[in-house]
Parts: C-alpha cells; structure tokens; sequence
C-alpha cells in the first residue's frame, strides 16, 4: 500500500509540490504541538495504519483522526499549531470551535477549515481573532 505522491491529497488537498513533499503524521490523541511522525514509506504507512486500528479498537466511541503533515517547514505549520491551541474549546473537549462574537455561537471547525484559516495567517489576510472572510465563518449577520 502506498499514498503516491501525485495524488489528489498531497499535489490538491494539501497545496503541496509532489516533488517537494515530506509527509508526516499525527492522531489527534498526540498533544496538537508534538512533532509529526515521518511517513516516506511502506513500513511507516503500515506503522501508522496499525497504529490507527489500535485507536479505533480502544476509542471505539470516538472518531479517530490521522493528520497528515507536511515536514517540510513552514509558516503555515506554525500557525496550524498556534490556531488549533487558541481554538480548543473548553466547552466540547476534543473540538476546536470558532465562537461567533456576535452571537456566542460554537461552530466546531474541520482540518480543512483550520488549514485554510492558517494558511491566511500566514499570508496576513487573517488573525488568529479575525478569521478569513468566507461562508465558514458567517461575518455577517444574515437579515430576514
């Protein structure tokens, strides 16, 4: 089993150069700032798929999430880490929300939200208290 490299994932989802790409991975179990174990080839995939099996037989409740890095460093990696520790939410542990300041609402965001919002952190169209400007975030109130 192998995750090519100039697969949708690595060259599409993550905005990366396939030729350039380290990946790397971490569960959600691991506190959000460890370092990501290296993923370059079949014995770490299999490392990594058995790890998640035994996460999914012991947290059978839960969701179990695998994180792929890019090793690669970066900005946005530092930012990731930052967000995800600002966001965490004492209100559901185990989520990061986005509390809506004009209505106090929760609203839990996914991986591609929170690389997204980092990602325009780290290009100054977005702060870790004013997320970027798209229907995820509803900066608007909505008028009936």
């Amino acid at each position: 089993m192998s995750i090519p490299l100039n697969s949708g994932i690595v060259g599409g989802c993550m905005d990366l150069d396939p030729a350039d790409a380290e990946l790397g991975y971490r569960f959600h179990t691991i506190h959000a700032c460890d370092d990501p174990h290296q993923l370059s080839n079949e014995q770490q995939l299999h490392e990594a798929l058995e790890h998640g099996r035994q996460l999914i037989h012991h947290f059978h409740t839960q969701e179990t999430i695998l994180e792929l890095h890019n090793l690669v460093s970066n900005d946005e990696a530092s930012e990731f880490c930052e967000l995800k520790n600002k966001l965490d939410c004492v209100k559901h542990p185990g989520t990061h929300c986005y509390i809506n300041p004009a209505s106090g609402e929760h609203k839990a965001q996914d991986i591609y939200n929170l690389m997204l919002w980092a990602k325009q952190i780290s290009l100054g169209e977005a702060t870790y208290d004013n997320p970027p400007k798209t229907a995820a975030f509803d900066h608007v109130r909505k008028q009936c």
